[in-house]
């Protein structure tokens, strides 16, 4: 029965990263990464979706193949996370809101930082 509800989700989560492909509105990752969590649970969804060639580049792109993430990713995602954060803590008057994105800054950053830069 568990097989079966995670699966269903599996598929539900799959089928929203594909809509959050195509419309710009809905995100993509957390979908996709919700898909591979639950399909997890089910080993013939894992193997399926570990072994498609469209979801291989992208968990290339996410992680090396110990699952520590990428150089490439780890870049991208701290450049995107302060220019985001920068340009949201511009917009926000209230100083301890602004003190507390930055600690989530600082947070994010050192944990990518530490994943992708530690000695092989």
């Amino acid at each position: 029965m568990k097989q079966i509800a995670a699966a269903l989700l599996c598929i539900f989560f799959l089928l929203l990263a594909i809509i959050g492909a195509l419309l710009p509105v809905i995100p993509t990752v957390p979908f996709l990464l919700a898909a591979l969590f639950f399909a997890a649970k089910v080993p013939f969804l894992q193997r399926h979706l570990l072994n498609n060639s469209k979801f291989k580049r992208f968990r290339q792109l996410l992680a090396d193949e110990r699952g520590k993430p990428s150089p490439i990713f780890s870049g991208i995602s701290i450049i995107l996370l302060w220019v985001s954060l920068t340009i949201t803590g511009v917009m926000i008057k209230n100083l301890l809101l602004r003190i507390f994105l930055l600690m989530i800054a600082l947070a994010v950053t050192r944990y990518l930082l530490a994943g992708c830069c530690k000695n092989k």
